[in-house]
């Protein structure tokens, strides 16, 4: 399957059409360059100053979606919030919870309630946002690839591990959480709701580099730069995947197998 761009028949501009989209096109990018700021913010300035940012674009893209005159528009705006809502989350919750696992639960739970209006509003159907089983075996083929791109990254941050011993009643727990909080609803948010919402108004190409963009600037706090780019590519790899099989299973899956390998499998062996 062709990566097709949007035909322009007509010219650049016909009829103000192509300019209406180059405007809409360039407040994307303002946002997701809002995005990009608001985590350097937090990750070379100051945390609560970077929050503070991150609410203020949660309000204006509520507010912006609340005035956007077409349903393609108010959508994509609508599913942004997430963006801004994630990183407020991780930040805010553990002054409350001492378990990393539970914030990632937590974080991890409350997105995945508030995707579920996002959902309804732009009226999504399972298959359109991949909740299909696909090919199982290569959905599964697909997961295991998450093992090498979780130790690739390892290698990237040097993570603390989230577990103290790697045993059974330590990593668990944790593990499930990691699949299904990070693995499950991060694919379910930018290659299920964000990728096809912006897929509605852009090409495919678009949508694809602009939705991975967002992706890889949310890892800005890591503070390794090359970890943004590696992501970014990561998240590319699973978009193409999810758009030829139609479903999230496996990137789910590998997403999550990923994070298992970053945080608790690959600290304890080098």
């Amino acid at each position: 399957m062709s990566f097709n761009k949007v035909q322009n028949p007509g010219g650049p501009f016909p009829g103000g059409l192509d300019r209406c989209r180059f405007s809409e096109s360039l407040g994307w990018w303002l946002y997701a360059g809002g995005l990009a700021a608001a985590e350097i913010v937090v990750g070379y300035v100051d945390p609560v100053a970077g929050v503070l940012i991150h609410a203020g674009l949660l309000v204006v893209l509520l507010v912006h979606a609340a005035h956007a005159a077409r349903r393609q528009r108010h959508l994509l705006y609508l599913v942004l919030t997430i963006a801004p809502l994630i990183r407020i989350l991780s930040l805010a919750i553990p002054m409350v919870l001492i378990s990393p696992s539970l914030t990632y639960l937590v974080t991890g739970l409350t997105v995945l309630v508030a995707a579920g209006p996002v959902v309804r509003v732009g009226g999504f159907t399972p298959g359109e946002i991949g909740l299909r089983w696909g090919f199982w075996p290569v959905q599964l083929l697909v997961g295991l690839s998450g093992i090498p791109v979780g130790i690739a990254e390892y290698y990237l941050l040097r993570s603390e591990p989230l577990v103290d011993a790697l045993h059974w009643g330590e990593v668990l727990l944790p593990a499930l959480v990691l699949l299904v909080c990070t693995g499950f609803v991060e694919e379910f948010v930018f290659r299920g709701m964000m990728f096809r919402a912006a897929r509605r108004y852009a090409s495919r190409w678009h949508a694809l580099i602009y939705v991975n963009v967002v992706f890889a600037v949310l890892h800005i706090t890591h503070l390794v730069p090359l970890d943004v780019f590696f992501v970014f590519l990561v998240g590319v790899y699973f978009t193409v995947v999810v758009v030829r099989t139609r479903s999230l299973f496996g990137v789910a899956l590998a997403h999550g197998l990923a994070n298992i390998m970053l945080y608790i499998v690959w600290p304890f062996f080098v």
